[in-house]
């Protein structure tokens, strides 16, 4: 086998990235890091029993350059016999980016469309080109706005379960070597010398100056330095996860109470981290920052018995002798819960949709944001629909593990005020889907499957969603 074949191969075992015979998205620019990873997956493939699909996203910023990129794909994947998924969005597309540079825009909408895409393609697993380069610059950019523990750890060679980085240990150098070897055709992408984008000029000034004047291997030291942020910060997570479960065991609802005496005996960092937690937890999808959790801790650690202190996302922090008390408003639209017919459609006024449920027998299509599939014969029936809870969790479709839902919202960029009418299903087992959001890991429609239930997300009547809006 090729060495960089095998090394590429040996990051895969080391982090359990891709398993013998799973669906894998390839996400391909038509770049030298995402033709190798094409091609390096592609080779892979058959020993492993991998079903290989690509995707490129045309973000229509570069006109015809951005356009030739796009065939060079179509022919490089025709090549390989990989299905390619591929859209392109219109001009301007990218303007309203609502406060977002166009970095963070383009960003956004491309793992967007990489999510969508791998649904489509039944894929459980999207891989990406980053390399040990692209690994340094994100840790140093991090470092330059000022970080913690979070941003030191750079990239995740696995991310959510989902996006996996097999280049992610490589060197550009490496990547280039074995195209050349191989005499493997690539693009070049305009894109990385635009100077308007930070990451551009980080790479293209900063890290050649601090690697020429200070230290010659400064790519390789930022990417150890992600590698040990990475192993540390999982241990601490690891570590107040479990000294919450001792000292707020029951961290449901819109209120907090952490006892005084337990906080203070802990070491500074766990404390830290377990305010920030428990600010998360309150007000997801608002950045709570290194001093709103600070604020907190001198308001626990002061002189005086009683005291209030108001932060982002409506969440007040009172202390009131002896304990620490978090809380936030309840969203007045929060509490509905109706229960589910099969078959049915169930009205959701709150959500401004409805559910149709039914049994179908196979063949059926795949699932898409809009639909579910379950294995009837696997839930716990009945079955209810209901808004989101606080502490609610899910086990999300490959990720091995159970997720918050405020974090789902949040990886999902559901805005704050439509957080609490997304409609959740669950039997008796627990949450199955979070509508047109995540879906969870139980009751998977297989090849054993006689009976699904199929769920789909439609818009109310015209009259009925005109009466809504009255």
């Amino acid at each position: 086998m090729d060495p960089f074949l095998r090394r590429i191969s040996r990051t895969i075992d080391r982090f359990s990235m891709i398993g013998e015979g799973e669906r894998v998205l390839a996400a391909v620019s038509g770049g030298a890091d995402s033709a190798a990873l094409l091609e390096v997956l592609c080779r892979l493939a058959p020993g492993r029993k991998w079903v290989l699909s690509a995707a490129h996203l045309n973000h229509g910023l570069r006109g015809e350059e951005a356009d030739r990129d796009e065939a060079f794909v179509w022919s490089l994947a025709d090549r390989l016999r990989v299905p390619l998924i591929c859209r392109r969005l219109e001009p301007g597309a990218l303007r309203d980016r609502r406060g977002k540079s166009l970095e963070e825009a383009a960003r956004d909408t491309r793992y967007g469309f990489l999510r969508e895409a791998a649904e489509n393609a039944g894929a459980g697993r999207i891989a990406l080109g980053h390399n040990r380069g692209d690994q340094a610059e994100t840790v140093l950019m991090n470092v330059v706005r000022g970080t913690g523990l979070d941003g030191l750890k750079g990239m995740l060679p696995v991310r959510d379960g989902l996006f996996v980085r097999p280049l992610l240990y490589a060197s550009r150098r490496e990547i280039a070597e074995f195209l050349k070897r191989e005499g493997l055709p690539f693009r070049e992408d305009a894109t990385n010398r635009d100077q308007r984008f930070f990451r551009n000029r980080l790479r293209r000034d900063l890290l050649p100056y601090l690697s020429s004047r200070y230290n010659l291997r400064m790519e390789e030291g930022l990417a150890r330095l992600a590698d040990i942020a990475r192993r540390e910060n999982d241990f601490l997570e690891e570590t107040v996860r479990e000294v919450l479960e001792r000292l707020v065991p029951a961290r449901t609802g819109s209120r907090i109470e952490v006892p005084l005496d337990g906080l203070a005996v802990l070491h500074e960092a766990v404390r830290f981290r377990v305010v920030k937690t428990l600010l998360d937890t309150l007000a997801p999808g608002r950045r709570v920052g290194y001093g709103h959790a600070e604020s907190v801790l001198a308001l626990a650690a002061g002189d005086r018995p009683q005291g209030l202190l108001h932060l982002p996302g409506g969440v007040t922090a009172v202390r009131e002798y002896g304990r620490l008390i978090l809380l936030t408003r309840v969203p007045e639209t929060a509490g509905y819960e109706y229960p589910v017919a099969v078959p049915g459609r169930i009205a959701i006024p709150e959500a401004g949709c409805r559910l149709q449920v039914s049994q179908v027998e196979p063949p059926w299509e795949m699932g898409t944001g809009r639909v579910a599939l379950f294995d009837a014969d696997r839930l716990a029936f009945p079955l209810v629909v209901r808004a989101a809870r606080p502490g609610d969790r899910i086990r999300p479709l490959g990720l091995g593990g159970t997720k918050k839902l405020q974090d789902v919202f949040t990886d999902g960029k559901i805005p704050r005020s439509r957080r609490s009418v997304v409609p959740v299903l669950e039997d008796r087992g627990g949450i199955l889907w979070v509508a047109g959001v995540c879906r969870a890991d139980r009751a998977p429609v297989t090849r054993d499957t006689l009976r699904a239930l199929r769920v789909v997300i439609e818009e109310p009547p015209r009259e009925e969603a005109q009466s809504q809006s009255v």
